[in-house]
């Protein structure tokens, strides 16, 4: 399985997601393809693929992505998390800045649009946490099979939990980051307080 830990995990910020809230208490996990036991299309559902993201077309890159996603009990769809992600100019790298971060907005605003329902033999619907592979074809001979070999999610639960890991790893690294930012700020404004009180009293001021 491979990871994201070379170009970047991303929690789609559009959505405001928790990682934290994906696979938590009272939900369970479902494999991609295996949700249809509990589930199946909402009424009038339209299950669109992502459009490729038009400012990255330049850079002529096949991509795949697997976005983890919770359906609720209504059936609606949140908390979308990347889980993994490739592209055929680059592989796991970022060929540009801000590649990575379109590519999974424009993916969470295809999944956001997914409805659902019970089967109607399922009376309690448990949340259900599952994982969507999406394909961005920039050439049209693209064999999509292959593409989404790149991005298959093996093991569900511990892609997961290892996702959740990085991205309260990178939250800490960001907020020691900014404590340290504060700190010195604060040494420089002390500093610069003391040279001018010091200029002040030579000056007679």
């Amino acid at each position: 399985m491979k990871t994201m830990l070379r170009s970047g995990l991303f929690v789609v910020g559009f959505l405001a997601i928790s990682a934290a809230a994906i696979a938590g208490g009272g939900e369970r996990f479902a494999a991609e393809g295996t949700i249809g036991d509990k589930w199946m299309a909402g009424d009038g559902a339209s299950f669109e693929a992502a459009g490729y993201p038009a400012h990255y077309l330049s850079t002529a890159a096949n991509v795949c992505m697997a976005i983890a996603y919770r359906i609720g009990e209504d059936g609606s769809t949140s908390d979308f998390l990347v889980l993994d992600q490739w592209n055929s100019v680059s592989e796991d790298k970022e060929p540009v800045v801000g590649f990575w971060q379109a590519f999974a907005s424009a993916g969470a605003g295809a999944l956001s649009n997914w409805r659902f329902k019970p089967r109607p033999e399922v009376t309690d619907p448990v949340p259900t946490v599952t994982v969507a592979t999406l394909t961005f074809g920039a050439q049209a001979n693209v064999d999509v099979h292959e593409l989404r070999s790149h991005c298959r999610v093996e093991n569900l639960a511990a892609s997961i939990e290892h996702a959740r890991s990085e991205v309260a790893t990178r939250s800490a690294r960001r907020e020691d980051g900014i404590l340290r930012q504060g700190q010195e700020n604060r040494y420089r404004r002390e500093q610069r307080d003391t040279a001018n009180a010091i200029n002040r009293a030579v000056n007679g001021g």
